[in-house]
């Protein structure tokens, strides 16, 4: 038995300047997991939550045995916010059993099925201008594989792809509409344009129903078509594989609930013939290491990213966790015990909120 003898939750906000299509985003609120049992630690990362939000289910946890793994998570309808703070504990037990056996967390998963993947720096325009300029940046740095925030806009959202493709023209370059086209028609007016003006993959492109996507898959030509939101879920998963509406699905942080319901996930996609990829990967650094393990195992049809944190949300580089280690374009997954991030201490101390869920809570 590995007990769980104690548990520390950081809480705090990254401060950020982002757009999106259904909005400005001036701070990331985020929530560290500190997971202590048999003398090892394990770390896990939830956004977008506050530490208050997790205290129950860490209290549930206090005095388990660690190697249960996501047995010790209740199983439950998809729900946002109970969705993020199920991932952060599960990420911290796998890190926490990884270690204490001494392997990488990739090998909890299954194994990888690549050592070094491509990564996905999100690029967050402001101007056709901007994000020509930060194009420049990321491709500078080796980087083959972009992904830019569009914005639901036909003549400035042509314009952002044009000048990224000017700095990447051979490259595989992805947009992210965040459903900001709120119409079928929209949409099917769209799909052709971005498809000339040189995007590769266009991913939750408009707020309709699945039904209505397989209308736009009838388009030609086309990107093709990636699914977020509406795959969140065990209900909204399966719809999509039942109606074979998209092209692939992206597997998002903290909206797939457990390690083992990602695997879960992961296996149905590949059933239904869809590829995956994992995306969206944290704000302190932590979730961007323990998603690189998971995009190793499952994601391997498409590049990791977006990166989150320091790379791509303009977030200071000395924050809650070291960052992830970025050569040419691509990371090697830790050959390490765990997921190989390390929380800054330091930061946390001066930055973070800080609960301890004791066993005498209990």
């Amino acid at each position: 038995m590995l007990r769980i003898e104690r548990i520390r939750l950081y809480s705090g906000r990254m401060p950020v300047d982002l757009e999106f299509s259904y909005g400005s985003v001036r701070s990331l609120s985020y929530c560290i997991a500190e997971v202590t049992a048999g003398g090892e630690v394990g770390w896990g990362e939830g956004d977008s939550i506050r530490a208050d939000e997790c205290v129950a289910l860490g209290r549930s946890l206090l005095g388990q045995d660690a190697l249960r793994l996501d047995q010790l998570i209740p199983r439950v309808a998809f729900a946002w916010r109970t969705s993020v703070a199920r991932e952060m504990f599960s990420m911290a037990l796998h890190d926490l059993v990884a270690r204490h056996a001494g392997l990488p967390l990739y090998v909890l998963l299954g194994g990888w099925q690549r050592e070094r993947v491509p990564l996905m720096p999100c690029i967050f325009p402001k101007t056709p201008e901007h994000a020509r300029e930060v194009a420049r940046r990321f491709v500078a740095a080796g980087f083959n594989a972009l992904k830019v925030k569009i914005f639901g806009k036909p003549d400035l959202d042509l314009a952002l792809i044009g000048a990224v493709r000017e700095v990447l023209p051979a490259g595989y370059l992805q947009a992210d509409a965040n459903c900001g086209y709120k119409t079928r028609a929209e949409a099917r007016a769209i799909l052709p344009r971005l498809a000339e003006a040189g995007l590769t993959t266009v991913e939750d492109p408009a707020d309709v129903a699945p039904e209505e996507y397989l209308e736009l898959l009838a388009v030609s030509p086309r990107p093709r078509v990636m699914l977020d939101a509406p795959t969140r879920g065990d209900a909204g998963l399966a719809k999509v594989l039942r109606l074979q509406c998209a092209d692939a699905v992206n597997l998002h942080p903290n909206m797939q609930g457990t390690f083992s319901e990602i695997r879960e996930r992961a296996a149905a996609c590949r059933l239904a013939g869809l590829p995956v990829q994992v995306g969206g990967t944290g704000y302190t650094g932590v979730g961007a290491f323990a998603h690189l393990h998971v995009a190793a195992v499952y994601g391997t049809d498409f590049p990791f990213g977006e990166l989150g944190g320091w790379v791509d949300h303009g977030m200071p580089a000395s924050t809650a966790a070291a960052p992830l280690p970025v050569q040419a374009g691509s990371a090697i997954v830790p050959c390490m015990p765990g997921h190989g991030g390390a929380l800054n201490h330091d930061y946390l101390r001066a930055n973070a909120e800080v609960i301890e869920v004791s066993e005498e809570a209990v």
